[in-house]
C-alpha cells in the first residue's frame, strides 16, 4: 500500500504573511550581524590593547637580574644583613 500526501495548497494571502515574516526576520538578523560586528571589533581593540600592556609587564617580569642591577631596578643584596 502506497500513502501519498496530497500537496499543499497555499492561498495568496498566506504567501504574503509569510514573506512578511520573512523579511522581517532577515532584517532583524541584519541588525543583530551588525551589532555583533561592532562588538567584535571593540572587543578586539580591547583584547589588542591589553595583551600589549601585558606585554610590558610580561618583560618586566622575565627581565634577567642582572639587567635590572645595571638599570637600578634592584638593590644590592649586600646593603641588607640579616
Amino acid at each position: 500500500m502506497i500513502f501519498s500526501d496530497p500537496p499543499p495548497t497555499f492561498t495568496r494571502s498566506q504567501v504574503d504573511n509569510l514573506l512578511r515574516s520573512v523579511q522581517n526576520q532577515a532584517a532583524l538578523l541584519s541588525k543583530l550581524d551588525s551589532d555583533l560586528g561592532k562588538s567584535r571589533e571593540y572587543l578586539a581593540k580591547v583584547v589588542k590593547l591589553k595583551d600589549e600592556s601585558w606585554g610590558a609587564a610580561e618583560e618586566m617580569l622575565y627581565t634577567s637580574e642582572e639587567a635590572l642591577e645595571k638599570t637600578g631596578g634592584w638593590v644590592e643584596d649586600s646593603t641588607y644583613t640579616a
